[in-house]
């Protein structure tokens, strides 16, 4: 990896944790929100719970019983869970597995579109303000709780395999 990608992926590591104060201390035991950061943290270990013991069933999810297939109710933030499960798995703690895939998406954000722009540009400067911009903006700061919101750093990535 080039040392500018290098510096690059860590000044994003390093916003990350800056700009999510005071979450970054508290990954163990703080969700950002106690109404959608809880659904998306129980949705995370749910997922992580069925493709371990019974993927075939990934959807009859244990809630609105009796009803069938009840993830399809809501997000199912399949990439986020795999990213999580082996956090979740190791320390039994899905808050933990959880924050960890929140502050990863968003990083993820921030370097994906580095990454784009700077394959455009040849302009390491333009990169990083386009990352930054990408995903420190007040919409994604503002609905941090919103995991699926903030999983935008794929984008990004496809454009810039479609410009390969």
């Amino acid at each position: 990896m080039k040392y500018k990608h290098l510096a690059a992926a860590l000044i994003f590591l390093v916003l990350t944790l800056i700009l999510t104060n005071p979450l970054a201390l508290h990954v163990w035991n703080v969700v950002e929100d106690k109404q959608d950061g809880l659904l998306n943290t129980w949705i995370v270990a749910w997922v992580g719970h069925a493709l371990t013991t019974d993927p075939l069933h990934l959807f009859n999810a244990n809630i609105f019983y009796p009803y069938p297939n009840t993830l399809a109710f809501s997000e199912i933030l399949i990439p986020q869970s795999v990213l999580a499960l082996p956090f979740t798995l190791a320390t039994n703690n899905p808050i933990f597995g959880y924050n960890l895939a929140l502050l990863a998406m968003l990083w993820l954000d921030a370097f994906a579109m580095y990454l784009f722009v700077y394959d455009v540009t040849r302009r390491a400067e333009a990169g990083w303000i386009a990352g930054a911009l990408y995903a420190f903006n007040p919409f994604n700061l503002g609905n941090f709780a919103q995991m699926q919101l903030l999983t935008l750093g794929f984008l990004p990535l496809a454009l810039l395999m479609l410009r390969k």
